[in-house]
């Protein structure tokens, strides 16, 4: 049995919004550039917020949509949700994911406090998301939606070696 799930084409199914090629590759590539300066590595990022133990590869904080850098961004893509699931929906967190396939970059969370989580892929490495019980295959510059109760995380490098390694970037963000 398979359990990929891989769309071309905007599509809504039971539990998932899928929207390809939602910026331009300019500004996807703006974007990446643009984050550089932001993200923290996992000890950093666990100092500033408190946290007992670091986080995997590195992110930005999560107050993103905050940033000028981003605005449009976040305004295309909440309105391209509220058009199709026609939900009067808001930005919550937002921030920016790096991670290098390393296996000690898995990290199985769920998002709480919010209702609906995105993961936007910024670059053409692992693009997707592994849920529990499946690998939702995305392409390069795609929006993913999906409750935010769902246990997921960044899917790994299969070979585990340093000559195996890439840049993955994801822009995340939690909608109430």
């Amino acid at each position: 049995m398979n359990n990929n799930v891989y769309l071309d084409n905007p599509k809504i199914t039971n539990q998932f919004l899928y929207i390809p090629e939602i910026l331009t590759d300019i500004r996807r590539q703006q974007s990446i550039h643009d984050c550089e300066p932001l993200l923290l590595t996992g000890q950093q990022l666990a100092e500033y917020c408190g946290l007992s133990r670091a986080a995997p590869g590195r992110q930005t904080l999560t107050e993103l949509h905050h940033n000028d850098l981003y605005a449009d961004i976040f305004e295309t893509m909440l309105h391209t949700i509220k058009k199709y699931l026609k939900q009067d929906l808001s930005i919550d967190r937002a921030w920016i994911n790096w991670t290098d396939g390393d296996k000690q970059h898995e990290c199985w969370h769920t998002h709480t406090g919010a209702k609906l989580s995105a993961v936007y892929y910024m670059t053409p490495y692992n693009c997707g998301t592994k849920f529990q019980d499946q690998f939702f295959e995305t392409k390069l510059n795609s929006l993913l939606v999906f409750p935010s109760h769902l246990l997921h995380t960044a899917p790994v490098a299969i070979q585990q070696n340093k000559y195996n390694r890439y840049d993955r970037y994801t822009m995340a963000f939690d909608l109430i």
